[in-house]
This record gives structure tokens, C-alpha cells and sequence, in this order.
């Protein structure tokens, strides 16, 4: 029980710095890389023309070290390949 009492105190304090970094970033207009994928995702699922140049433009997509990719970047994939006719992608 103990273990767990420190590792719930760890979680608490680790939730305070992420919520001070947050509010740090707001208040001065910042932004981390996290932020720029998901400000990248959230154009794509708002804006079909710039899903759609982006098709058109990248239609051969190569994706290096797929592995270390995490969700975020998996679904601005997909947005973009599903905009397009074609599929051509190669992962490795």
C-alpha cells in the first residue's frame, strides 16, 4: 500500500508541472511538438482543400522508422491518403 501511496503522490505532483507547463505555453503563445501534430491533424480533418492539395501533391508518401510514429501521426496519414485516388505509401 505504501508503494502505491508514493506512486499516486509521484502522478499528483507530475500532473501539477504539466498543468503549469500548459498554462506557461497558453499564456505566452507557445507551442510544442505534440501541439504542431495535432494543430497539423485537426487542419486536415477541418479543411478538405488542403487535405485534398496535400493528396495531390504528395502522392508517392515515404514513412522512415514507422515505429516510433505514435497515433497522432498514424491519422494525418490516413487523412491524407484518404483524399487522394491513389494509395502509394511505403513503410519501413
Amino acid at each position: 500500500k505504501e508503494s502505491q501511496e508514493k506512486h499516486v503522490k509521484k502522478l499528483e505532483e507530475l500532473n501539477f508541472v504539466y498543468e503549469k507547463y500548459l498554462n506557461y505555453l497558453g499564456e505566452n503563445n507557445l507551442y510544442d511538438f505534440s501541439d504542431m501534430i495535432n494543430f497539423v491533424l485537426d487542419a486536415l480533418r477541418k479543411d478538405q482543400e488542403l487535405k485534398l492539395n496535400l493528396a495531390e501533391k504528395y502522392q508517392f508518401i515515404m514513412l522512415d522508422e514507422f515505429q516510433d510514429t505514435n497515433n497522432a501521426q498514424n491519422l494525418i496519414i490516413e487523412e491524407i491518403l484518404g483524399a487522394g485516388d491513389d494509395k502509394n505509401i511505403f513503410v519501413v
